[in-house]
């Protein structure tokens, strides 16, 4: 089945190019910050057409792992895709919701771990990858793309896969390296038996 059409990815990524500074602002964690990240969904629900969090979705979106650094700055990816989905193409889209909150929940826990937050609204490749992982997420393909060409796009801009690959790549060439350190030691013990037979 083909996928619904979406916005187009330039008009959301200027949009978040617009995006104000208070989204940005230190989510309220742990009894600090000034922005109540699931206050911010809540209002994008109601927009959509979606009654408010319930308190335990509430909590569901505040909740993940990882340092309070890394926490924080997936709080304030939350709050920057708020402001996102705030635009009036989603006003009204009830039937998006269900994806929309799966999103924000859990949808950003692994880029959230590799960018920061600030670099979705100032850097224009990682504008392109949060309006293309939404997209994918809300099962829609950009307008004026096929879902191959949306599908090979953001798996070019995907921070999180992009470091993954880098890491196993390190991975690969660290075993290389030990296993040339290892037959290096091996044809030296091999050598000097030699000698000592000689």
């Amino acid at each position: 089945m083909t996928k619904p059409q979406g916005p187009s990815v330039q008009a959301l990524a200027h949009r978040l190019a617009e995006c104000p500074q208070d989204f940005l602002g230190d989510p309220f964690l742990d009894g600090a910050g000034s922005v109540h990240s699931a206050a911010l969904v809540s209002d994008v629900f109601l927009t959509m057409g979606r009654n408010v969090l319930n308190g335990a979705e509430a909590q569901a979106i505040g909740q993940a792992g990882g340092t309070k650094r890394k926490r924080v700055n997936r709080l304030r990816i939350i709050q920057v895709a708020c402001w996102l989905l705030g635009g009036d193409w989603f006003a009204g889209r009830k039937d998006l919701c269900d994806e929309a909150y799966s999103f924000l929940k859990e949808g950003l826990d692994d880029v959230a771990y590799y960018v920061d937050a600030g670099l979705f609204v100032t850097d224009q490749d990682r504008r392109e990858e949060l309006a293309r992982l939404m997209l994918a997420a809300l099962g829609l393909t950009p307008e004026g793309e096929t879902e191959t060409q949306a599908r090979d796009r953001l798996a070019g801009l995907d921070s999180a896969a992009r470091h993954k690959v880098i890491q196993e790549t390190k991975k690969a060439e660290e075993r290389a390296k030990k296993i040339r350190e290892e037959q290096a030691k091996k044809a030296a013990e091999a050598a000097a038996a030699k000698t000592s037979r000689e």
